[in-house]
């Protein structure tokens, strides 16, 4: 193997390790580079990556996958549930990690799981199922040539920077989403089929920001592919996007943080016939209420993606001068990410 990887992952056993946990705990306890090949194979590990400057590349997204099956609502080994942010198949958890050329999938069975009858006790409601999460110290995170695959809550961008570019993502309800800052470059965004829908709302929300109302960029959608998984997605079945206000601790109580403003913007992509404008969330109020956040209370944004007439309103189109806004430089705050080949002006 090329000397530019430090240890070489094989499932079959031709390599320095059979895991990919086994290749992270070897790492040396500096800051250097330490790139971590994976053969093709499927990886069943739950991983926490917590060492800055890791390097994670596969053979290929076709046939090097890392996965888990891990819910919200399923027990841990402790007898706890996951919940939300604890459900990933992988945590970025530090500064400078980077993945290339694999597949990230949270096999949790949603659709299995909604074919059961109410009366299942096996059946859970809280189906959030994170493939790729970026934890609370996670920065400078990249992603290039990879899918992150799942149903519901896909990618949870919690925090920090994070860079995608020519990555497949799939999802349903909210599957991108977060707090963080993220740039999605020239990536495919696959809306996916799910049969348990009433058909009176939406199947699904692309996106899902809770960006503070301090932070000036989100979630930015560059030149990215709006597509749906088969025929069965039907017309404007998913929005662009919702505002999440997380519940937040506060010293007069539990509520949806009024300060979570989300940022999202989709600049020059391609939309499917099933895209069709934004919608609303509801949180919780300071008196324990149902609340409404809406779209048009938000800064969600877009800018000549097509077709132009499947926004749902004119309300959210920038300006040139807006547009011209969006650069490297004033989203990451002067960070330039390393794993950068698309063009983005």
């Amino acid at each position: 193997m090329s000397k530019t990887y430090d240890i070489t992952v094989d499932i079959s056993g031709k390599g320095d390790v059979e895991s990919i946990q086994q290749a992270l705990d070897l790492a040396p306890l500096n800051s250097l580079p330490y790139t971590i090949f994976i053969q093709p194979g499927h990886y069943e590990e739950k991983l926490h990556i917590t060492r800055p400057n890791t390097h994670l590349v596969g053979a290929s997204k076709a046939n090097t996958f890392i996965c888990y099956t891990s819910a919200n609502g399923l027990l841990a080994n402790d007898g706890k549930i996951w919940a939300t942010y604890n459900s990933y198949v992988v945590n970025a958890d530090a500064t400078d990690i980077t993945f290339q050329s694999l597949t990230i999938e949270n096999t949790f069975d949603f659709i299995g799981n909604q074919r059961k009858e109410n009366t299942d006790s096996s059946k859970i409601s809280a189906t959030q199922a994170v493939a790729l999460l970026v934890g609370h110290k996670g920065d400078k995170i990249q992603c290039r040539d990879c899918t992150l695959k799942s149903y519901q809550d896909t990618l949870y961008v919690s925090s920090g920077r994070s860079y995608f570019e020519s990555t497949d993502i799939w999802g349903t309800v909210d599957f991108i989403f977060g707090g963080g800052t993220a740039l999605f470059n020239h990536c495919e965004l696959v809306c996916r089929w799910r049969e348990d829908s009433s058909g009176h709302e939406p199947l699904g929300f692309v996106s899902a920001p809770s960006t503070l109302i301090e932070q000036k960029y989100g979630l930015v959608f560059y030149r990215c592919n709006l597509t749906k998984e088969n025929e069965h997605v039907p017309n404007a079945s998913y929005r662009l996007g919702r505002p999440w206000h997380p519940t937040t601790n506060f010293s007069d109580g539990s509520y949806a943080n009024p300060n979570a403003i989300g940022h999202c913007a989709y600049i020059e992509c391609q939309f499917d016939n099933h895209i069709h404008g934004w919608d609303k969330m509801h949180g919780k109020a300071k008196d324990g209420a149902s609340i409404w956040f809406y779209a048009e209370d938000s800064r969600f944004h877009t800018f000549n993606n097509q077709p132009l007439a499947q926004y749902g309103g004119d309300h959210f189109e920038m300006s040139t001068d807006d547009k011209m806004n969006y650069s490297l430089k004033n989203i990451f705050s002067g960070w330039a990410p390393s794993l950068l080949a698309q063009d983005f002006n």
